[in-house]
């Protein structure tokens, strides 16, 4: 199933994503509730990564927009959102500065620790702040903000992932 959809999503009927878009289990303890869904966009995501490429960028949105929403409904672990994350900023465009903010300062505490600044800078920081100038002004303050400390260029941190094997962590780390 999960290989059918990785090719053919742009022509796939939308009730066909209905596997990978939240669902509340309707538990109510606190470490029981959750999303019934999630272990769905995990695994398309551990097939897709190794063979992704800009065709899958709208699945790749796609499926990091279900992934903030549980993680700011259930306040999940960040791997399978940094995964995403990740596999996006490889081919990002610089509207999707905004689903990276979104992964920092729209779930919950630990992701706001754990989630990088370098993809919300994008491919060039201050392109990034003229582009949002008068459409998004908490992007252009983060910026701003987080530009007066250290970070690294998008390449270096693209780079920095893949020398360190991250994804394997985030995509077999059963958060």
């Amino acid at each position: 199933m999960y290989e059918y959809i990785i090719q053919n999503y742009l022509n796939l009927p939308e009730e066909i994503l209905s596997p990978f878009i939240i669902l509340d289990n309707g538990k109510e303890g606190y470490y029981e509730r959750g999303d019934t869904h999630r272990y769905n966009r995990r695994r398309i995501t551990k097939e897709l990564y190794p063979v992704f490429t800009t065709e899958h960028k709208p699945l790749i949105r796609f499926l990091l927009e279900q992934e903030i929403e549980g993680c700011a409904l259930y306040e999940y672990g960040t791997d399978l959102m940094r995964a995403l994350s990740y596999l996006l900023l490889t081919m990002a465009d610089i509207e999707d500065s905004l689903l990276f903010y979104r992964t920092k300062f729209e779930t919950h505490f630990d992701a706001r620790c754990a989630m990088d600044i370098e993809p919300i800078f994008g491919e060039d920081k201050d392109k990034t702040k003229a582009y949002f100038l008068g459409k998004n002004q908490d992007i252009v303050d983060i910026i701003e903000h987080y530009e007066q400390f250290p970070y690294i260029s998008k390449a270096d941190y693209i780079k920095r992932i893949q020398d360190h094997q991250m994804m394997k962590r985030w995509l077999y780390n059963e958060d």
